[in-house]
Order: C-alpha cells, then sequence, then structure tokens
C-alpha cells in the first residue's frame, strides 16, 4: 500500500478563484509538503502523480515516486478532480489517494487503513464553495 498525491495544475493556472496565483501555489505547495512529511514520518510510502508543472513545483519533496500525469485537453478545468479520476486509473490497487491538504498524523491510523483495505473500498468527499476555501482555508494557510 502506498498513499497517492496527484496534482492537475491546469484548474489552478486558469481559475484561481479571485485570489492572487502566487498565494494560492505557495499555499498548496506548504500543504503537500505537511501531507508528505507527516507520512514520512509513519513510515508510509507516498507517491506523486504530476504534470509538468505539478512536476516541478513538488519534486523537491520525498516522494518514494513520480509517475507522469496526462490529463487530455479536452476535459474542462471546471472537473478539478478529473486529475485524480486519471491517477486512480493508473495506480495500484490498494494505493491509497488522498488530497495534498490531507494529513495523515498517526501511524494508528495507517495500521487502521491497511486492515481495512482487504475487505472495503472506501470514498470519502466534502461539498467545498469557492467562498469557503478562499476564506476558511487559504485565508488561515498563509
Amino acid at each position: 500500500m502506498a498513499l497517492v498525491h496527484s496534482i492537475w495544475t491546469k484548474p489552478i493556472l486558469k481559475q484561481e478563484r479571485g485570489e492572487n496565483i502566487k498565494k494560492q501555489i505557495e499555499s498548496m505547495v506548504w500543504c503537500y509538503a505537511s501531507s508528505v512529511a507527516y507520512a514520512k514520518r509513519n513510515n508510509a510510502e507516498i507517491h506523486l502523480y504530476a504534470d509538468g508543472l505539478g512536476y516541478d513545483l513538488l519534486s523537491f519533496l520525498p516522494y518514494d515516486g513520480f509517475f507522469r500525469l496526462k490529463v487530455p485537453d479536452f476535459i474542462p478545468t471546471e472537473l478539478w478532480a478529473a486529475g485524480k479520476f486519471y491517477a486512480l486509473s493508473k495506480m495500484n490497487l490498494g494505493d491509497i489517494h488522498i488530497d495534498g491538504d490531507v494529513f495523515i498524523k498517526s501511524q494508528d491510523l495507517i495500521t487502521e487503513i491497511e486492515t481495512g483495505l482487504s475487505a472495503n473500498d472506501l470514498i470519502v468527499q466534502s461539498i467545498e464553495s469557492s467562498w469557503e476555501v478562499i476564506n476558511t482555508y487559504y485565508k488561515k494557510c498563509r
């Protein structure tokens, strides 16, 4: 089992949610770095599926593997999750996709995830509005 991050940067560049793109990218990099640091602290393997710019932004982090992510040009950037779907189609069975702002802080949680893998599939999602992302997450992160 490996944890997996993915990043498709085209939606980030096209739809900066009314905020300064540089600040968005800085916040994103800090989140991914923190997520990788927690994974490494818990001895979890973690991979990155990234497009070219995503690789340029995150390749300094100590991922165990890097994989090219190619999302076709005809996919609309409003479908932010498309990068995740394309990563999922390439991932190994049993790998766990987490967003860059997910922090697995304990070995107990890694063990719980590994134990549950043999019998279960799980997708967890929340609804995010642009207002919520900007005013609740990015501003606090900055």
